[in-house]
């Protein structure tokens, strides 16, 4: 199945880009004026290794994440980040990673979260980029032209907090649906993340109660693109989504957990899944919450 058969549904519209689109489409778009590409990984070095000609880095931890407390980077210096990666509100912003593209979901998310009207997904990233015999260059990124950008105010029926967490998804009442997006192993609690991030401190290994299962690995194929739409949509439903499910997804640090997000909003058009991006960095942390372990 082609990218163009897993596209948001609401792209047929003339005024919406696809959420997902590949490498020939790409390929045919990449000088075009009005379109900015981005590569994002949780650092740059891979970037500065090489990367996708015309792209520019983002960098998840060092640019995406508030320098002043535990957050994602708030919307004023969202708003001076894009301008300096040449990026305005009309900018069809192309986002694409390496190793899986969890943090190019995270970007769309962010950027989504804060109403940017045209963003796409590169399908299979870099990967993908490759296999179909694009090239990769070295060269340092060009500076982009002085422009301006205002970030919207945030859409909150994209992201849930801590405290709407507790009373609307612990225990999945009703019919919300919370996604574990997680390995298996860190799910049961037999398996704990290093604390390899500075925001990272918490000991206690499980998942939140009422939960399911299901590893954001599960949505890709082995070659890092999207699986079709009825195999996605079978695996949502076999962990009792169903369409007027209220979900929220989340993972350790909110890249794995974006991807699902991205899957069910973005590709399948679920119209209420909401992101729980504190993860169990944070809930893993907290006093007095319950925690479940086992499968």
């Amino acid at each position: 199945m082609t990218t163009s058969e897993r596209q948001h549904p609401t792209a047929a519209r003339p005024d919406v880009v696809p959420a997902l689109v590949d490498a020939d489409w790409l390929a045919a778009r990449l000088d075009a004026p009005g379109v900015r590409l981005l590569q994002v990984d949780s650092d740059s070095t891979v970037y500065h290794a090489g990367h996708l000609p015309t792209a520019v880095p983002l960098d998840w931890h060092d640019e995406l994440q508030d320098p002043q407390r535990r957050a994602p980077v708030n919307r004023v210096d969202l708003g001076l980040l894009l301008q300096r990666k040449g990026v305005d509100r009309d900018t069809h912003v192309v986002l694409y990673g390496t190793d899986g593209g969890a943090f190019a979901t995270y970007a769309f998310w962010l950027l989504r979260y804060h109403r940017h009207p045209r963003i796409s997904l590169l399908d299979g990233g870099m990967e993908a980029w490759t296999q179909a015999g694009g090239d990769i260059v070295d060269l340092p990124p060009t500076r982009p032209s002085r422009i301006s950008y205002h970030a919207a105010e945030h859409d909150g029926a994209l992201r849930v907090g801590r405290d709407e967490l507790l009373g609307r998804y612990v225990n999945t009442p009703g019919n919300a649906v919370l996604l574990d997006c997680r390995t298996p192993e860190e799910f049961s609690g037999r398996h704990r993340h290093p604390l390899d991030l500075q925001f990272e401190q918490h000991r206690v290994a499980g998942h939140i109660p009422g939960s399911v299962n299901l590893p954001s690995g599960e949505l890709l194929n082995p070659d890092c693109t999207f699986r079709s739409t009825a195999e996605l949509r079978a695996l949502f439903a076999e962990r009792g989504v169903r369409d007027d499910s209220d979900v929220a997804t989340y993972c350790r640090v909110a890249e794995r957990s974006s991807l699902v997000w991205f899957a069910l909003h973005e590709l399948l058009g679920h119209p209420c899944v909401r992101h729980y991006d504190g993860g169990w960095s944070e809930y893993g942390n907290l006093v007095d919450v319950p925690v479940e372990r086992g499968l």
